[in-house]
């Protein structure tokens, strides 16, 4: 499978968990002062500082993700505000790429007042799982997602 193709079906797997975690009717959304805020996604690709991601970029030009996220964004709309822009750490760089941009941008979300919802019990055995694996390999700096869909 192509990266891209790999990249958008995990989101999307992501993206329509965290839609279904939700059973509000999507008229509900919006700008009105009963309207309910949407869940707001910031996204951040991986291994932007790898022969691979320079190859996608010269294959699909630099606006491969814009693209992406722009697909991403109709489809969950409107229950699912996913951020436009994609954070690009690099680690080899020594300003890390967008990490100061993607922090400002979590101070930023987590300091608006929302809504919180109250997680459906039926996703509790999927975050005990997550739990357990994160216990289980505390030393590791990720969890990688294709163990956790296998």
């Amino acid at each position: 499978r192509q990266p891209i193709t790999k990249s958008r079906k995990r989101l999307q797997h992501w993206l329509s968990t965290l839609d279904a975690s939700s059973t509000t009717p999507d008229q509900c959304f919006g700008e009105g002062t009963n309207q309910l805020e949407p869940a707001r996604v910031l996204i951040v690709a991986t291994h932007t500082d790898t022969s691979a991601y320079r190859e996608l970029i010269q294959q699909h030009g630099h606006d491969f993700l814009d693209n992406l996220v722009a697909g991403l964004r109709d489809q969950f709309a409107p229950s699912i505000d996913i951020e436009p822009q994609v954070f690009l750490p690099n680690y080899t760089t020594v300003d890390g790429g967008d990490i100061p941009m993607l922090h400002s941008a979590v101070t930023q979300a987590c300091s608006t007042d929302v809504r919180h919802h109250e997680m459906p019990a039926c996703f509790e055995p999927v975050l005990e799982c997550v739990q357990a694996i994160a216990t289980a390999h505390a030393a590791w700096p990720v969890v990688d997602v294709d163990f956790l869909l296998s």
